[in-house]
């Protein structure tokens, strides 16, 4: 007996059957076409900045529960400041100098018939953008603002200098001392 005909189900234009997989795909599409964040860091342009250091994300595997939660608390501050008509700049930072990643490389080129130096830190620069492409798209789908086309990795060679740089700032002002 077919009791689908006995029930008195609404009409409705949606599926009654929920396919979590496309829908959060969809979302996710119309989240990034509408560009909330890029919009209201424009027309937030010339405010008061308000920064808000959060920990350099590790590139060694998926997002960890502990980076998930640190970027959430994050998110959670540049939202309410965004509300509160600040300019709040969130570019992502990767710490990709990790030990972790380095023995991952050299597992797989021991593997492969021997180490040499050149192939280690090809093989670790590859694997280290392959890790933050899929962390990007983790933080993605849990919804976070930042300009994700603007991250920064700490092996970038404009990185380095502008550690040195401010190194260098901190030495001429007496900060640093033996």
């Amino acid at each position: 007996m077919d009791y689908s005909k006995t029930l008195n189900l609404p009409e409705t234009s949606f599926p009654l059957k929920s396919d979590p997989g496309t829908t959060e795909l969809e979302i996710l599409r119309v989240w990034e076409d509408l560009a909330p964040y890029e919009k209201r860091q424009r027309l937030s342009k010339g405010s008061p900045r308000h920064f808000i250091y959060n920990p350099l994300n590790s590139v060694s595997d998926h997002v960890c529960l502990n980076s998930a939660l640190n970027m959430i608390l994050k998110d959670v501050m540049v939202k309410y400041k965004l509300m509160r008509g600040f300019n709040v700049p969130h570019f992502p930072i990767w710490n990709s100098h990790t030990s972790a990643m380095e023995r991952e490389a050299l597992q797989f080129l021991r593997s492969k018939n021997g180490v040499q130096r050149s192939g280690v830190q090809k093989h670790c620069r590859d694997l280290c953008s392959e890790y933050v492409d899929i962390q990007k798209e983790q933080y993605k789908r849990l919804g976070i603002f930042a300009y994700w086309n603007k991250t920064v990795l700490t092996s970038d060679s404009s990185h380095g200098s502008q550690m040195i740089k401010a190194f260098a700032n901190l030495y001429e002002a007496g900060y640093l001392y033996k």
